[in-house]
This record gives C-alpha cells, sequence and structure tokens, in this order.
C-alpha cells in the first residue's frame, strides 16, 4: 500500500477533471501553483475560484476576466458570509471566509502579473479579519472509552451495523493514530506501510511542509 502515491493520483485525477470544464488561464493559474504546493491545496483553490467565477455567470467561458471588479469580489465576499443548511440561513465560519479570500487573492495576483489584468482588484479588497470562537474540549479517559465502545458497537441501524463490522479494527486504530499522534488527516490517508516499523514501534508521517517526521505510537 503506498498512501502517499494513492493520494496524490487521486487528487490529480480530480484536478484533471475539473481544469477540463474551465477556461484556459485556470489550467495556466493551477500549473504555475502546483511545484509549490499541495495537491489538495491546489485542488481547493480551484474549486474555490470556479464558485467564484460560477457566481459571476454560470456559463464562466463567457467572463471577460480583466472586466472583474473589486465589486464584483466585494458581492461575492459577502454572499459567502452564510450558507443554507436545512432550509435555514446559517453564519459560514471566519476560517473559510479567509480560505476563499486567499485563493481569490493568489488568482489574481498570478492574472495580474501574467498580464491578464491591468490592475488587480484584490487590493481593494480587505481580508476578513475577526476570527472564530472555537471551544475545545479535552477528553478524559471516560470520554475516549466511550468514543471506542461506540466504534465497536456501530451506528445506525441493524444493516448499517452489520456493514461496519467488518471495519472495527481500522477505525479504532484510525481513532488511536489521531488521538495519540495529533497528526492530520491527510498525513493520515497518505501513510505507506513502509512507513510503520512495527519492531522499533514508531511511524513515520508527513507533514504539511513536506517533512517526514517520527512519532512513538505502541
Amino acid at each position: 500500500m503506498n498512501g502517499r502515491l494513492e493520494h496524490s493520483i487521486r487528487t490529480g485525477n480530480n484536478i484533471q477533471a475539473m481544469l477540463k470544464s474551465m477556461p484556459v488561464y485556470m489550467t495556466e493559474y493551477y500549473y504555475s501553483i502546483v511545484s509549490s504546493t499541495e495537491p489538495k491545496t491546489c485542488e481547493d483553490y480551484l474549486r474555490k475560484i470556479r464558485k467564484f467565477l460560477i457566481f459571476l455567470n454560470p456559463n464562466i467561458h463567457k467572463i471577460n476576466i480583466a472586466n472583474i471588479t473589486d465589486t464584483d469580489i466585494g458581492r461575492y465576499m459577502q454572499s459567502i458570509q452564510t450558507k443554507m443548511v436545512d432550509g435555514q440561513k446559517t453564519p459560514t465560519s471566519f476560517s473559510y471566509q479567509k480560505c476563499v479570500w486567499t485563493a481569490l487573492n493568489n488568482f489574481f495576483q498570478y492574472l495580474h502579473n501574467k498580464g491578464y489584468l491591468t490592475r488587480n482588484p484584490m487590493t481593494i479588497v480587505k481580508r476578513p479579519n475577526k476570527d472564530d470562537e472555537v471551544k475545545r474540549y479535552v477528553l478524559n479517559i471516560r470520554d475516549m472509552n466511550k468514543i471506542i465502545a461506540s466504534i465497536e458497537s456501530g451506528a445506525g441501524s441493524k444493516y448499517a451495523k452489520s456493514r461496519q463490522k467488518k471495519w472495527i479494527d481500522r477505525d479504532i486504530a484510525i481513532f488511536k493514530l489521531f488521538l495519540c499522534t495529533g497528526i492530520r488527516n491527510t498525513a493520515l490517508s497518505e501513510i505507506n506501510l513502509s512507513d510503520i516499523d512495527f519492531d522499533e514501534k514508531f511511524l513515520r508521517f508527513l507533514r504539511a511542509e513536506h517533512l517526514l517526521h517520527r512519532c512513538n505510537v505502541f
């Protein structure tokens, strides 16, 4: 099993499928960031930029990229401050809004540097400056045991629980890896069997800065 390779191939395929339906400047933009940006980040940027373009015109190929103004961007940034959940408007996180701003800023900077734009409209659009109020909880032993017990018993209908049985050991291993190492879900999904040393009882994992780190897990 080569988790990193599988993850990279799957993400790359998603990106190529996305680019087929987008204007050529999006492909050019992608190849300008691919060598210095994580594949998942590239995919995330492209999705956020595509949503913005669709907001301007569902037929994004008819958009004259040079005519986009700071007002257009401001209207979009206002539109993403809420989302529909079960038929009701719910505020989006400031973290999400900042990520959208960063993706658009990166994109318009490229367009300006490339010569598609005579001026960069993002220089006028301010970055969201509020932070989310995050409530953090510390799990105690009882909480951990409850989570493990819920994994072992399964969730949902009897049919759903029966389908989950074959994944119980895997799911418990995933939970314990998160618990014991603090690694991110991307790092977990990219683990190779060769990264696990059962004799020395340690795990190598890849961090966001592309550096391999080691931690004891057994």
